[in-house]
């Protein structure tokens, strides 16, 4: 029995690794573990326990996560907390606090670093005493203590892949991060680290930052485990990135990941759509039935608009999420002729409970808590935000898409793609909506376009997790052969 630990180091990670541990369950030989970073990813492992998987962890407990990726929960730092509230009642100095509020935070950072080598050594443990022959992670960036999961792989002679779910870019990041002031070269401590490794730092649209907060950045360095580029989402120390499609191969190719360290596999996503395909018709009207829409008439889809306000967005027509959350779905709700379905996203669940959300009904759409990739092959248009790596799944499905760069991110992802309608006008995005919901020709015209390009986003044959697991078993095979070739080499000497 060979056993794989996929690691969902993130909340967005967890639906991820389920769905793959679920699909990688079904085949003999393989016993798939989940391991998770904090305890609030439990809420996506239900599915998981229902079906005898283990899980495992967490090495933290409910620890915020930092715009640039976690820091590990410390009980040392107790002591900071004391002198902190002194400052701040001395009037005099509560001005120097404030400006070098971010420069003095460096003094974390050994605390940080101590904290860091002991989970790097628990992972370690872990990898050994359950006996684990391949890992999957999502990325190799340093966010989300992922160098951590990797060099310890590394160490213990596993093999580890990255099955990335988006595609992000340094752009994409710096876009994220523009207005954090954690991260600004503006500070001093950041202009000081960012000539010591320059390769942490990026200029985009007059500003300069730093990848993550300096106090991970320099634990990191002096741990030996950073990344070799910080700026990129994979490609770093794992073994192979295992891609979705041919136009992520492409993506990650030109972003400096070296072809002959991808592999095209899938997602579990698509194998879950494909197997929904097939019987599209009764689901659909299951569906309906259970959200209590007494007609037939054809899906219009869309996950909730996340909050992505991480450091202002004064770009964004929008500065309240609010108002951003009531114009997006007044805008489904009122479309002609379609039934309107909102998909919320994980991050929103947790936030609050589901039944906190039910109030968006009130302007004629449906929550449905059904797992998005079972929903979008009923769908008949997809509306998405941005940079969703959703929208790859409705191209896979060869459904209309209006994606809505709400928070003007203008990352180019998929707007030179015909089949997908890119918006970034609240006037644009109406309009979009009419049309492609009232214009018959149009419609046509679009789907034709997804039908076109959908092989080259997304194969839905119903193999990916066949496909994943020869990947697992070549990578296997691969490190038992250098690790036989290295005991050779020592014994002739």
């Amino acid at each position: 029995m060979k056993r794989i630990l996929l690691i969902a180091n993130h909340d967005a990670f967890g639906r991820q690794m389920a769905r793959w541990a679920i699909l990688i369950n079904k085949h003999p030989g393989w016993e798939p573990i989940i391991y998770i970073s904090y305890d609030y990813i439990n809420r996506h492992m239900d599915l998981c326990r229902a079906d005898g998987i283990k899980i495992m962890g967490p090495l933290h407990g409910e620890t915020a996560v930092g715009s640039g990726g976690s820091i590990p929960n410390m009980s040392g730092m107790a002591f900071w907390t004391f002198p902190k509230a002194i400052l701040r009642r001395l009037s005099f100095l509560q001005m120097i606090l404030r400006k070098y509020h971010y420069s003095i935070s460096l003094l974390k950072f050994p605390l940080i670093m101590k904290s860091m080598k002991k989970n790097l050594n628990t992972i370690r443990t872990l990898l050994k005493n359950e006996r684990i022959d391949v890992a999957m992670i999502c990325e190799s960036s340093p966010a989300y203590e992922a160098p951590l999961f990797i060099a310890a792989a590394n160490m213990e002679g596993i093999p580890i892949a990255t099955a990335p779910i988006e595609k992000s870019t340094a752009r994409h990041y710096a876009e994220n991060y523009l207005y954090d002031p954690s991260m600004s070269m503006k500070r001093l401590c950041n202009k000081i680290i960012g000539k010591m490794y320059p390769r942490w730092t990026i200029s985009h649209r007059g500003y300069s930052m730093l990848r993550v907060q300096p106090e991970l950045l320099m634990s990191l360095e002096l741990l030996g485990i950073a990344p070799l580029n910080p700026w990129a989402l994979v490609g770093n120390q794992e073994d192979i990135v295992a891609v979705d499609s041919q136009s992520t191969f492409d993506h990650f190719a030109k972003e400096g990941v070296a072809p002959e360290q991808m592999a095209i596999v899938g997602r579990a996503e698509y194998d879950i759509m494909a197997n929904i395909k097939t019987d599209a018709k009764r689901l659909k009207k299951e569906l309906y039935k259970r959200l209590g829409f007494e007609n037939s008439y054809p899906m219009i889809l869309s996950p909730l608009v996340p909050d992505h306000y991480i450091s202002g967005r004064p770009e964004c027509d929008f500065q309240d999420y609010q108002k951003l959350v009531e114009f997006w779905v007044k805008s489904l709700g009122k479309i002609k002729g379609y039934n309107a379905v909102i998909s919320l996203h994980p991050g929103q669940t947790y936030q609050k409970k589901a039944d906190a959300w039910e109030y968006l009904e009130q302007w004629g759409v449906k929550i449905s808590r059904d797992d998005l990739p079972t929903l979008i092959p009923l769908c008949d248009i997809y509306v998405a935000t941005g940079y969703s790596t959703t929208v790859q799944w409705a191209i896979a499905c060869g459904k209309p898409v209006v994606n809505y760069d709400v928070y003007r991110y203008g990352l180019p992802i998929y707007r030179s793609f015909p089949g997908v309608i890119d918006v970034q006008e609240q006037r644009d995005f109406l309009v979009a909506l009419e049309r492609l919901s009232s214009d018959s020709d149009y419609y046509s015209m679009i789907a034709a376009y997804q039908q076109e390009g959908a092989l080259q986003w997304g194969k839905l044959d119903g193999r990916a997790t066949e496909r994943l697991i020869d990947m697992f078993d070549q990578l296997i095979s691969r490190k038992i052969d250098k690790t036989g070739q290295q005991k050779l080499i020592t014994q002739r000497k």
